[in-house]
């Protein structure tokens, strides 16, 4: 069966501003139990759903699920893995025997399915956690063999890192980071799938694992998204809204392919309407960009409000998310004519957040610097006039040299450096 494939490009709007409000710090209400392998803390957020009244919270290196409700965050634990253990990662030199659990759909029946990244074999599982809070495992090698031989869907790495249900259809998210293979390059890009198909492909692979059929691809989008510093953007997770687009969020990251992790150069927001596909940089309120590599978004009953959640790729600094009024906020109106970019020196990876801060509602604080402005005319015309008089008094004792730094250096406070 031939799948129609599409191409769209995403453009970015002026009209549509994408703003950031400060970080929480996800943190379990009752600290960590290291008897399960649970630190005090999530780990790795990497995607985020509403199921009734809490928010799920999946960890692409840890084998808990993270539930978040008014009372704090609790934990649904997932069977062990090698050596008996939930958490992975480069710190514990188990990394390649994470799930990667990286998207995360809500099923009309109310489950919630989440998605292994299927970046290697042993990552193409998934979790389906039921509405009362049990939850177990599928070996889904048959969906990502298919999925993997889509070439214009998986690129040269397969990388799921997004999963929505729009109407009748399951909507994957593939994510374009990876390092190409011979002729094929990475791509973002989109497969629907039947719903039903789906689901009873789920049915299957609880009762007879052998005879589950993947469910057939109808349909194929690629997007262009654009880059940041020369990084190409790649999908990290979409959402539903209330007023029928398909939000997603998109980060530059400079890593060398889906296994290794790189410095995030940028974040973006974007709304997907028919085949319009507009987007914005994300930037906090004072209109810095932010590095946060946000990973994980759902909307809220405000359409213009959305919650986000962030892996700070740091193992033992809590992941980050907000609840009200929502991490981003959508506006269309006109952007301002100019915004400050990244203070000179801040951490990229850290995006201003204090790190060692935690609390389970409570906002992380914020680290400000000033931005360095240019130089001006003067400071530049006496620096010139400085190097001349120091090449010209190159044999002159060393008090006329040091009496001329001083001059320089009293004009130069003077002119506000």
């Amino acid at each position: 069966m031939t799948v129609p494939v599409r191409v769209l490009r995403a453009r970015v709007d002026p009209a549509l501003r994408a703003v950031i409000a400060s970080p929480a710090s996800l943190v379990y209400a009752d600290g960590g139990a290291p008897g399960d392998d649970r630190p005090p803390q999530v780990r790795a957020a990497s995607a985020v759903r509403r199921q009734g009244e809490r928010l799920v919270v999946v960890q692409d290196d840890v084998n808990i699920l993270a539930l978040h409700a008014d009372g704090g965050a609790g934990a649904v634990l997932l069977p062990v893995g090698d050596g008996g253990l939930r958490a992975f990662g480069e710190d514990r030199g188990n990394k390649a025997a994470k799930m990667d659990l990286e998207a995360c759909a809500a099923l009309p029946d109310g489950r919630l399915v989440a998605f292994g990244s299927g970046s290697t074999r042993r990552r193409e599982r998934l979790v389906v956690l039921d509405v009362a809070g049990a939850a177990h495992i599928v070996d889904a090698s048959p969906l990502y063999a298919a999925l993997r031989e889509h070439t214009a869907f998986s690129g040269s790495e397969l990388n799921l890192e997004g999963a929505v249900v729009v109407g009748d259809r399951l909507r994957l998210f593939e994510r374009g980071n990876g390092a190409a293979r011979g002729d094929l390059a990475p791509v973002n890009a989109t497969a629907d799938l039947d719903l039903d198909d789906f689901l009873r492909f789920l049915a299957a692979c609880a009762s007879a694992p052998a005879t589950a059929a993947p469910p057939v691809l109808l349909a194929i989008v690629c997007f262009e998204l654009g880059a940041v510093a020369g990084t190409p953007l790649g999908f990290t997770d979409a959402a539903l809204t209330v007023d029928g687009h398909v939000a997603f969020v998109a980060c530059a990251e400079a890593s060398p392919d889906t296994f290794n992790d790189g410095a995030v150069l940028g974040s973006r927001f974007g709304l997907i309407t028919g085949d319009d596909v507009r987007t914005a940089d994300i930037r906090d309120e004072s209109g810095v960009p932010t590095y946060l590599k946000l990973e994980g978004i759902e909307s809220t009953h405000d359409a213009t409000r959305y919650i986000v959640v962030a892996d700070m790729d740091r193992p033992h600094e809590p992941a980050t998310e907000r609840l009200e009024p929502g991490l981003v906020k959508r506006r269309m109106d006109p952007a301002p004519e100019s915004t400050p970019e990244r203070p000179r020196g801040a951490s990229p990876r850290a995006s201003h957040l204090q790190p060692g801060t935690s609390c389970v509602l409570g906002s992380s604080r914020r680290v400000e610097a000033p931005a360095r402005a240019p130089l001006r005319p003067a400071v530049r015309s006496l620096r010139r006039r400085v190097r001349s008089r120091k090449r010209a008094s190159a044999g002159a004792p060393l008090p006329y040299v040091r009496e001329r730094v001083v001059a320089w250096r009293s004009s130069r406070a003077r002119c506000g450096r």
